[in-house]
């Protein structure tokens, strides 16, 4: 498996609380994951190392996101937070999902994640070349 972000980069794009500890290993199970699924979905499509990075980068926010929360709002005075919880399923669920969906150009994330929502991996369809009346006029 290859890592192509670093923690530091991930740290950009999420709520990082610092004093959750080192970033590096806070986030490193986050980013495992998404380069599991990068190197999956994303490089037999021959994306570049660039934009496998890009996905990579928005995937372990994705993760760290869903682990933690997102925050909705916040108060100062008496001490209030909201958290975004849901929004959508698998990738849909956070802002960084959706933008790893959207950076990866070959549309093989948002395949993977409808179809993963749907249950099916597979679809089959016939399609019959002759017309409705073949198969009465080879019986004749």
């Amino acid at each position: 498996m290859a890592i192509r972000t670093t923690a530091e980069k991930v740290v950009g794009i999420v709520d990082f609380d610092s004093n959750a500890g080192e970033a590096e290993v806070v986030l490193a199970p986050f980013i495992e994951t998404a380069a599991d699924l990068v190197d999956t979905h994303c490089v037999p499509q021959g994306l570049s190392d660039a934009k496998l990075e890009l996905i990579e980068r928005w995937l372990a926010g994705h993760f760290y996101a869903c682990f933690t929360g997102q925050v909705l709002s916040e108060t100062t005075g008496t001490v209030s937070a909201t958290y975004l919880w849901k929004t959508g399923y698998m990738l849909n669920q956070t802002r960084q999902g959706q933008q790893a969906m959207i950076v990866d150009s070959s549309g093989a994330l948002a395949r993977w994640n409808q179809q993963t929502i749907s249950g099916s991996k597979l679809s089959l369809s016939v399609n019959w070349g002759g017309s409705k009346y073949d198969s009465v006029k080879d019986s004749l």
